[in-house]
């Protein structure tokens, strides 16, 4: 019997994607969010609407599922909390990516993959809209 492994599955419907590329590559999802863990980085979550018309349910990953595929520099030092903190990963929906020389900002560096994916799978539905 062939094994398969699952990256991620959706609470709602339970649509399961193989991979951080499989879930990438599908963008059904609205990045909606992020709660940073600044005592263990990796474990911070990603929230996300799973934007299947029939679905719609709310979920989170962890942000570590994301870190080993995206490469991301990673500096050893969290300024959380710090004067050098200019305090993004205290609100849950603030996506912005942060500028600061610290563990966390290159956590928050995965964000921008993961909204540019929103991003292209908006053009696209609205390019097939208007096609």
């Amino acid at each position: 019997m062939p094994s398969t492994t699952t990256f991620a599955a959706c609470p709602g419907c339970q649509t399961c994607w193989s991979s951080p590329r499989a879930f990438l590559d599908a963008a059904a999802f609205e990045l909606v969010g992020f709660s940073a863990n600044p005592e263990h980085p990796s474990e911070g979550r990603v929230h996300f609407v799973h934007a299947d018309d029939d679905c719609g349910a709310p979920f989170t990953l962890p942000v570590g599922l994301f870190l080993p595929w995206m490469h991301a520099p990673r500096s050893a030092e969290s300024l959380y909390g710090t004067n050098a903190c200019p305090g993004l990963c205290d609100t849950t929906f603030c996506l912005e990516p942060c500028d600061a020389d610290c563990v966390l900002a290159a956590v928050r560096g995965v964000l921008g993959t993961l909204d540019a994916a929103t991003e292209a799978r908006i053009r696209m539905m609205a390019s097939s809209d208007h096609g």
